[in-house]
């Protein structure tokens, strides 16, 4: 399940988000719609943790997928600094890391990357 509750993120005197609560139940998709700067890139950063917000909480229990418009990579990163950045953001080890890069690996149908064959950053 994912759960915002009252979840709040500004930049600088820009409200982006405001007060947002929503409830996604697991295994149900759902479409975040709306106009040009209404929230919707914010909300989808917090949710992934790539940003912290100022206010509320947010809660994700499992797995889920999003699928983004555009430059979905940051070119300056290898394939596993990319696939690894959420996670590093939030801190996990790097043993942890490399067992869920393995995980996703196998998942896929692509061989498991030994965490010691490449450098973590």
């Amino acid at each position: 399940m994912l759960a915002l509750r009252d979840v709040t993120k500004t930049f600088g005197a820009r409200v982006a988000v405001d007060h947002v609560s929503l409830t996604v139940e697991r295994g149900t998709t759902r479409i975040l719609l709306g106009s040009s700067g209404s929230g919707k890139s914010t909300i989808l950063k917090l949710i992934l943790g790539l940003l912290r917000p100022d206010r509320g909480e947010i809660s994700v229990s499992g797995g889920m997928g999003y699928v983004v418009q555009e430059g979905a990579l940051y070119p300056h990163l290898t394939a596993r600094q990319n696939a690894t950045l959420p996670a590093r953001a939030r801190k996990w080890s790097a043993t942890r890391v490399a067992d869920r890069l393995d995980a996703l690996a196998k998942l896929v149908g692509l061989e498991p990357i030994s965490s010691t064959s490449i450098p973590a950053s």
